[in-house]
């Protein structure tokens, strides 16, 4: 047989043409997994001719990773391709836009740190699809000694912040898995001693504290156990040298024009608005403030910036945090008081002593501005125990008075012969058997 243009035409011989094995065609959105090497496996899948790509440890986690994105697809809540073409440091950056004005400045400048110096320097060319939780590991390790100089509650915040990042992208429907909550950051480490003031420290700083400008203030922290951004914020209207009532009710936040703009914000939970009954001291010594601050205000004239506040620059402006542990620092050397204490010790101080000397756990908690009591358990525990000598002791008391109360004195006479004698100091025998020997 031959063709139209006279070349001939292979004939098939019969029975020696090999078989073909029959090609298998995938269906429609089923997707293909492969193993890339041991303990790691990815999937493909097509939608609507764009391909997703997800990878796990194990075939069913790669299975259940395919299902959720067809159910996503059928929902309508999957953006096809976006991170197919999306970047980690692409990501974050967007990501940081978005979570502006949502939280307070200072946890987002936390955020924006912890992008540009431990996040986008090396995973930041990562495809997000391609992101895996060993890839977190391994840079978590990186970041501490020796490799890197990040202390393990700094590592904890890093994994915070690519935690909620792809949590945004899972939850705008165009990433399957957050792969960070498969990663367990470094362990938290057990809160550092607090640094607790004794009280012949405290007479020392306050003697040497008592003409300095804000003494009112070294006087009332180790009290009342405000924060420095809570004292700081404090303004005279918040305050009733009449009826001896001080109202806790805001804190004042950092700003960028060196403190001559109020900027405050409402405490996180309700507790941290708290009403505190002042003693006759502390009203006397903010009765004294109060009238070195008038005598302030006259000296600087057209200069003073009136805020109303109870603790102040001597331009009425408010304090700068570093400008007060700089003052309280130069205070602490002159008395002779190890330097290392911050304000925020005194707030320790106060809760402290507070604990020791027998107030309530609930008290003490509201007075610190604590959510819950068990908040001030766990921070104070230290003090916490110390109250169980007393505890014992009252117990003891109790048993005593109660026990003297029910006792019948003819229960007091010498047992008879029959009777059975206890030793208290063994305790009864309830065989009424004869000594062990033990």
């Amino acid at each position: 047989m031959a063709r139209r243009d006279g070349r001939p035409t292979r004939e098939p011989v019969v029975g020696t043409q090999r078989s073909r094995r029959p090609i298998r065609h995938r269906s429609h959105r089923e997707g293909s997994i492969e193993q890339v090497r041991p303990g790691y496996f990815r999937g493909q899948l097509m939608l609507d001719r764009q391909r997703h790509n997800v990878h796990g440890a194990t075939r069913e986690d790669v299975l259940r990773q395919l299902d959720e994105l067809r159910r996503r697809f059928r929902a309508g809540t999957l953006a096809e391709g976006r991170a197919d073409r999306t970047n980690v440091a692409e990501h974050l950056r967007r990501w940081l836009t978005g979570k502006r004005g949502t939280v307070e400045d200072k946890t987002w400048r936390n955020h924006e740190l912890n992008v540009a110096l431990h996040l986008v320097p090396t995973l930041g060319p990562l495809n997000v699809q391609a992101l895996t939780a060993e890839h977190l590991r391994e840079h978590y390790a990186r970041l501490q000694p020796p490799q890197g100089h990040l202390s393990p509650k700094s590592v904890r915040e890093v994994h915070l912040t690519i935690r909620q990042a792809l949590q945004q992208a899972v939850d705008d429907g165009w990433l399957a898995r957050n792969v960070a909550l498969a990663v367990q950051p470094p362990k938290q480490t057990m809160h550092s001693a607090q640094r607790v003031m004794d009280a012949a420290d405290l007479g020392r700083f306050w003697q040497v504290a008592r003409e300095h400008r804000l003494y009112a203030l070294w006087r009332l922290v180790p009290f009342l156990g405000g924060r420095s951004g809570e004292l700081r914020a404090l303004r005279w209207v918040d305050v009733n040298l009449r009826r001896g009532v001080l109202v806790f009710r805001r804190s004042l936040i950092s700003s960028e024009d060196a403190g001559r703009r109020l900027r405050v914000k409402d405490p996180k939970t309700v507790a941290g608005t708290r009403v505190l009954d002042l003693s006759d001291e502390l009203v006397e010594v903010l009765r004294h403030h109060r009238d070195w601050q008038e005598q302030e205000r006259e000296w600087a004239g057209e200069r003073w910036v009136d805020h109303g506040l109870v603790f102040c620059s001597p331009w009425g402006t408010p304090l700068l945090s570093g400008n007060v542990l700089r003052d309280f620092r130069k205070l602490l050397k002159k008395a002779r008081v190890p330097a290392e204490y911050r304000l925020h010790d005194m707030r320790h101080t106060a809760g402290s002593h507070l604990l020791a000397e027998g107030v309530p756990l609930p008290e003490v908690s509201q007075i610190l501005g604590h959510a819950n009591p068990a908040i001030t358990a766990r921070l104070y525990a230290h003090a916490v125990k110390r109250t169980h000598g007393s505890a014992f002791r009252q117990l003891s008391e109790y048993y005593q008075r109660e026990g003297d109360a029910g006792v019948d004195p003819k229960d007091n006479d010498p047992p008879s012969s029959g009777g059975r004698r206890v030793d208290v100091r063994r305790g009864p025998n309830p065989t009424g058997a004869g000594p062990t020997g033990h």
